[in-house]
């Protein structure tokens, strides 16, 4: 469906100026804005202890993940249907 503007309120060209002028326009390639001042970034990333343990962990546990592909593929993972039902019906707790 085509919409017409029969008013000539909504011409891009005035939306354009009105902003002054198209992205493009206002920033020039290389990251330096239209003035020619380099862009300038004051935002600052900390991560904090845990989340740099946790990123640890992550990393380490894709051994753990590519050991227990390797043994459901080969047909040496067994599970222990005693473990499972005591984990359901505890909810989910280590007894």
């Amino acid at each position: 469906m085509r919409i017409a503007d029969g008013y000539g309120k909504l011409v891009p060209s005035s939306v354009d100026s009105a902003k002054g002028g198209t992205a493009a326009q206002r920033v020039k390639a290389g990251g330096e804005a239209a003035t020619g001042a380099p862009a300038q970034s004051s935002d600052k990333v900390t991560v904090s202890a845990e989340a740099q343990r946790l990123a640890a962990q992550a990393a380490a546990g894709g051994s753990k993940v590519e050991s227990l592909r390797a043994s459901i593929a080969d047909g040496s993972f067994k599970i222990d249907r005693q473990l499972v039902a005591s984990r359901i019906v505890g909810g989910g707790e280590d007894e």
